[in-house]
């Protein structure tokens, strides 16, 4: 299997694929270099008369040659030693102005430069103006769509509708299968069913897409892309779903190599970062339902006076007062018809006990701390009475009563 090419910029671009059917003339033929199609394109420029022949080149750029002009420039310089010369300049491709000479097709196909051929009487200048207008709105339209698009998923993820919602949403949107890698589980969208051999393939190649994804930077909003080749003629476009710092899974649209295009990487990196947000949010309500069964749990054991009904409160602020969840087994606890406070005691201590073997009996535990200091303070209180009918009997002179004596005589 070959390895992943490197992943697209994460901004809307441009492909020489897109120019040849937006901006080139009709007439025009792709003749060598199919393979490097996908290479963005930011600029169009053409061979000069006078030295230097182009503009200060800086990657990405689409030339066109008229062969004239160059046997002008030099002489000695053929069109195969050009291309030859522009394979170290990252540039997105050339488009020769009438027939290309097999050397030169030979040179493109080793080093996969796309090398057009134009219709023989075309203007350059005109052809040059129509790619920079072309590559101007193309990406003004890509990057409009792509946030359309990203606003509808996010939407889907932020409501709770779940990944099934997400994958159909995207595959109506695509017009092209979804696949979903998450675990040892893969869920796929579209026409007919997942054949073996695909799935086969997909899996084999796992270790090499992970290892791909240790060499380029990772982002959860705008994960990288790249482009798998598949059997017979397939590829897929995968991107990582990314949750804390982590791969959770793998989010694929599938079709023909020629079929998948710019707009189909926009939607499944965005679709991987909507797919994100929503199992974020799913863990999130998963923790919070815990937090609440964990609360609900220490107010049944501690048998705190009034706490249940603060508890239930709580419960029903954070949503959780439904049927069958954490609320409605504090509603049972006292509520009409529902079994006693002792017997949901019970339970809950069973409970507690289940999960901490060592933990004794709560109830026990509460009523001894409870009632421990009650008994020494009645005993306090009775010592005080006594005492105090004591003295009230032997008066305060000590020899009982509080009567005064007559004088004698």
């Amino acid at each position: 299997m070959a390895s992943p090419k490197p992943a697209a910029p994460p901004h809307p671009h441009v492909t020489v694929n897109d120019v040849w059917r937006g901006a080139l003339p009709k007439e025009t033929e792709l003749v060598a270099g199919a393979a490097g199609s996908r290479r963005e394109v930011v600029w169009c420029t053409a061979l000069r008369a006078r030295p230097p022949a182009f503009t200060p080149l800086r990657g990405g750029e689409l030339l066109l040659i008229n062969p004239q002009v160059l046997t002008a420039v030099d002489a000695r310089l053929t069109l195969a030693r050009l291309v030859e010369s522009l394979v170290g300049q990252a540039v997105a491709g050339a488009a020769i102005l009438g027939r290309v000479s097999p050397e030169a097709r030979r040179v493109a196909d080793a080093h996969a430069l796309p090398l057009f051929s134009l219709p023989a009487t075309t203007p350059l200048d005109q052809v040059e103006q129509s790619v920079l207008h072309y590559i101007v709105d193309r990406r003004a339209e890509l990057h409009e769509r792509a946030q359309d698009l990203h606003r509808q998923l996010s939407e889907l993820a932020l409501a709770g509708r779940g990944l099934p919602a997400l994958l159909a949403r995207l595959h109506e949107l695509t017009g092209v299968p979804v696949l979903l890698e998450r675990d040892t589980t893969v869920d796929y969208v579209g026409g007919g069913r997942l054949s073996e051999s695909t799935s086969a393939a997909i899996a084999a190649e796992r270790p090499a897409l992970e290892e791909w994804l240790r060499e380029v930077p990772l982002s959860a909003f705008d994960p990288p892309v790249a482009v798998r080749p598949l059997l017979e003629g397939q590829a897929r476009l995968v991107a990582p779903i990314l949750v804390q710092g982590s791969i959770a899974g793998f989010l694929s649209l599938l079709g023909s190599d020629g079929e998948l295009g710019e707009m189909h990487r926009l939607a499944v990196g965005r679709a991987a970062h909507a797919c994100a947000i929503e199992l974020v949010r799913a863990r999130a309500a998963h923790d919070a339902r815990d937090a609440v069964d964990e609360e609900l749990l220490d107010v049944l054991t501690a048998g705190r006076p009034g706490s249940h009904q603060a508890a239930r409160d709580r419960a029903k602020r954070k949503g959780f007062g439904g049927a069958g969840g954490a609320g409605s087994r504090a509603q049972g606890a006292r509520g009409v018809g529902a079994p006693s406070r002792h017997h949901a005691e019970q339970r809950a201590g069973t409970r507690a006990r289940r999960l901490d073997p060592g933990a004794g009996e709560p109830r026990r535990e509460a009523e001894h701390r409870t009632q421990g200091p009650r008994r020494a303070a009645a005993s306090r209180g009775a010592r005080r009475q006594r005492s105090g009918r004591t003295r009230l009997r032997r008066g305060p002179d000590g020899n009982g009563g509080d009567r005064q004596r007559r004088p004698r005589g």
